[in-house]
């Protein structure tokens, strides 16, 4: 009698999320996050939070660092990532949370060795809502779906905590109902599909791979994307960004500038030491197919946090590069001032049978007998 072997697949071992998310929520931090309260850093014997409306402040916790290293030691064998003193950096993900942390070989408090963390807590909400008015005047929500509506790529610049992030995210709702969508992100980040369920939205996590962000946004092409949104440009992937867009495929993407107006060299120098180019029509080349920058930042005004579009830059490409044209900024009394788009710009959205009746400011002289 013949016996045959059953072959069985071994069973593949897989990060335990829900058991990341219990430690944290049975844990002494279970009651700290709110809504506004989305980050918690612990420097190796203190606490603080940030919130979005207070800003940062101390936390009165009294917690020894041997419990801190107890649980980061149990987030890092659930999410099967080592965390020791060969591999002391642990960057996790899991469920609505994303730690880094910092093993005791390298973090010091009074020369004694001591973990140190920040945590933070995302919420798949939107925080931006159509003409609110403490992010930008009304009049630049109306350019903003224009532009949007028209195609155009944009760049989000800000520095750390300015609310890219969720600028990006607001964007996408000024998008058509028919759009496919394509986000790459490091970690589960944005919740676009859960803040926009009737959209088309495709998500690729780079992290959970070894497949890098320049492989995924060469690969999106293949995707049939009306859009392609990258959480943040920071590497080399930039180059296949910009390949990405000289095909016709508008994006969105981030990055970490001091103004819209120094954007697209930011971009160039991502990429510029691993290609052999000539500058000036790089740019030129960069400045055709992303149109747009925008510039958002972080300020404190009567003790409360405001995030604010401060720039919005227009590209305009020449033989030697490019030139930028402010759309919107700030003077210095803090009043806003809008300058109209380029005439190309405006036949680049005309063709999208567009109405413009709500961006006057914005355009062109030239063009003005033609606003629908």
């Amino acid at each position: 009698m013949n016996l045959k072997k059953e072959n069985k697949t071994p069973s593949v071992i897989q990060p335990n999320d829900e058991k990341c998310q219990e430690i944290i929520e049975q844990s002494f931090l279970k009651d700290i996050f709110t809504d506004d309260l989305t980050d918690i850093q612990y420097n190796g014997y203190e606490f603080y939070g940030q919130d979005n409306q207070l800003g940062r402040f101390k936390l009165d916790l009294n917690i020894s660092n041997e419990e801190v290293f107890s649980i980061l030691k149990q987030l890092a064998n659930y999410a099967l990532k080592p965390f020791s003193v060969k591999n002391p950096i642990l960057n996790i993900s899991f469920k609505n949370y994303r730690l880094s942390a910092i093993h005791p070989i390298l973090a010091r408090k009074n020369n004694e060795k001591v973990a140190t963390f920040s945590l933070r807590k995302i919420s798949p909400t939107l925080k931006i809502t159509n003409n609110n008015v403490e992010i930008c005047p009304k009049p630049i929500h109306a350019l903003l779906e224009v532009l949007i509506k028209g195609y155009q790529s944009i760049v989000i610049s800000g520095l750390t905590g300015s609310g890219k992030t969720e600028l990006q995210k607001y964007l996408v709702s000024k998008m058509n109902e028919e759009d496919r969508i394509i986000m790459i992100e490091d970690n589960y980040e944005t919740y676009l599909k859960e803040i926009y369920p009737s959209l088309d939205i495709t998500t690729w996590i780079a992290d959970e791979t070894n497949i890098s962000l320049s492989e995924l946004v060469k690969t999106s092409l293949r995707h049939n994307p009306d859009w392609i949104m990258i959480a943040e440009t920071r590497g080399k992937e930039a180059f296949e960004l910009v390949e990405s867009i000289s095909s016709g495929h508008p994006m969105i993407t981030t990055i970490h500038s001091d103004s819209s107006l120094l954007s697209l060299e930011r971009i160039l120098k991502m990429f510029q030491k691993e290609l052999d180019f000539n500058e000036e029509k790089m740019l030129s080349e960069m400045a055709t197919h992303i149109r747009i920058g925008i510039h958002i930042e972080k300020q404190v005004i009567n003790q409360k946090i405001i995030r604010k579009i401060t720039e919005v830059t227009e590209y305009i490409p020449t033989k030697h590069g490019y030139d930028t044209r402010y759309l919107f900024h700030y003077d210095t009394n803090g009043q806003p001032i809008y300058h109209s788009i380029s005439v190309s710009l405006f036949d680049a959205l005309n063709k999208h049978h567009l109405h413009f009746d709500m961006i006057g400011p914005f355009i062109p002289k030239e063009r003005e007998n033609e606003k629908k």
